[in-house]
């Protein structure tokens, strides 16, 4: 590790969802089964490739907003993969109630002791089994922790705030973090601006946001990067001025052309990035 990393002048900002916690049967399941459960519209069953298809897209980082994409091509009669590459054929946002949708995905998420007591009402939609506690660190909490002792970690998610914490701190690492910006941050942000944008990613603000709260805490640093597992993720990056780090864990030639296209500077095989990595030349 060179003296500029000892010294705290880099950090490194993850993304949470398939980059440090496997969500492949919580969230992805979660998606899946709002789908079936959501009332008066019929589509085929929703499988990984169909939500890795658009989680590839710009602008489907937020899974409720692909669980409504899902919806509305269901309701056309069109192949899910229409909600990215032909959004003209999907039916009308008006025909599919996005707080409804939230409702079903977090129950099915949630499960019945944590949506009570999140959301303070009684589950309604499902049968209360957690997908969240499904969920299970994809790095080493050792080798995580050496490396929050030699550079400053934080996190830049589009989860919400509580289901972030509670992932972190169920998995035992949520102190190897000097700040965690989530959904939340996102949303809170966007009212106090009052100018109806969007700010989760690939909108830069919460890596943005996540190197500010950083730095207030550690002092400034001169290079900053995210390790991320969509494009989205890496346009992100590249917007703050980021070096983006795609996650790939077996290699996929079509997948990591179109991170390195998105912004990736490195594939990554694993989510602790190698110090060769850390050392190479600024942005």
């Amino acid at each position: 590790m060179t003296d500029a990393q000892r010294e705290g002048r880099i950090a490194v900002v993850y993304d949470l969802d398939e980059t440090l916690v496997d969500t492949g049967d919580s969230y992805r399941a979660a998606i899946a089964r709002t789908v079936a459960s959501y009332p008066a519209i019929e589509g085929p069953p929703v499988t990984v490739r169909d939500i890795l298809a658009l989680k590839a897209a710009r602008g489907f980082n937020n899974d409720w907003d692909l669980t409504v994409a899902l919806l509305r091509a269901a309701a056309a009669g069109v192949p899910y993969a229409h909600a990215a590459t032909r959004p003209e054929q999907l039916a009308p946002e008006a025909c599919v109630d996005r707080a409804l949708v939230v409702r079903i995905f977090q129950e099915h998420y949630l499960g019945g002791g944590l949506f009570e007591a999140l959301e303070g009402d009684a589950l309604a939609w499902t049968d209360g089994t957690p997908l969240i506690d499904r969920e299970r660190l994809l790095v080493a909490p050792d080798a995580l922790a050496a490396l929050s002792r030699r550079v400053p970690l934080a996190i830049a998610t589009g989860r919400p705030r509580a289901e972030a914490l509670y992932a972190l701190s169920r998995a035992g690492v949520g102190d190897l973090f000097t700040a965690v910006v989530t959904h939340d941050c996102c949303e809170e942000e966007a009212a106090r601006r009052a100018d109806g944008g969007r700010l989760g990613k690939p909108n830069p603000w919460p890596l943005e946001e996540a190197r500010r709260r950083l730095e207030a805490r550690v002092g400034a640093v001169e290079r900053v990067f995210y390790v991320g597992d969509l494009p989205d993720d890496m346009r992100a990056a590249r917007a703050a001025g980021f070096i983006g780090l795609a996650v790939v864990p077996e290699p996929d030639p079509t997948r990591e052309a179109a991170l390195r296209e998105a912004g990736a500077r490195h594939i990554l095989r694993a989510s602790i990035p190698p110090d060769e990595v850390l050392a190479g030349s600024p942005a």
